[in-house]
């Protein structure tokens, strides 16, 4: 399962609240962790950088999963979020970084609604007009690459609730939460 949505719309609250719940391991925000670790906002070089470190924390998670003996793991964002950031942010998207959001695509996205406000986060936060423009964008690539998206909005209790209630209703259809969705 992967938490997407905008920066500052709950993804790391909901993928923390969630994994406690289902006891599922969760992988944090890769482009956070590469923001802090750098000291600034990424660039179009650093695209390779954070795709190898997602794959990794992917990676791991999935062995975490299989070793716990549990359904699936929970992503914080994952590359389509970095398609949608890159097409706003630097104007294109490498065709390399599209193959391997493909790749990697979830069974299902949990997409976090902006209806809370933003929260300004040095190093990564852009205007709340930013905030909007790249909302849409991540939506329309989504329903564009046909990936299964379910809409999470409100407090952060109906968040939970509704997040719950999306990937109950996976389960149940018999989809492996571990499985990459289309190719």
């Amino acid at each position: 399962m992967v938490v997407t949505g905008t920066e500052s719309t709950g993804k790391s609250t909901l993928v923390a609240e969630l994994s406690g719940g289902l006891g599922w391991p969760a992988v944090p925000e890769t482009a956070r962790l590469l923001v802090d670790e750098l000291g600034r906002s990424l660039e179009p070089g650093d695209l390779p950088r954070l795709a190898s470190l997602y794959r990794g924390r992917r990676a791991g998670a999935l062995r975490q999963a299989r070793r716990r003996d549990v359904p699936g793991i929970l992503l914080d964002t994952d590359l389509y979020s970095s398609w949608a950031y890159a097409r706003h942010y630097m104007g294109s998207v490498p065709d390399w970084l599209k193959r391997s959001a493909r790749r990697g695509a979830a069974d299902l996205y949990l997409f976090c609604e902006p209806d809370i406000p933003l929260v300004p986060d040095s190093g990564q936060r852009g205007t709340a007009a930013d905030r909007s423009q790249v909302n849409r964008i991540l939506s329309t690539l989504l329903e564009e690459e046909r990936l299964r998206v379910f809409s999470v909005s409100g407090s952060r209790t109906q968040r939970v609730r509704l997040a719950m209630q999306a990937i109950t209703e996976l389960l149940a259809g018999g989809a492996n939460a571990e499985t990459p969705g289309p190719q």
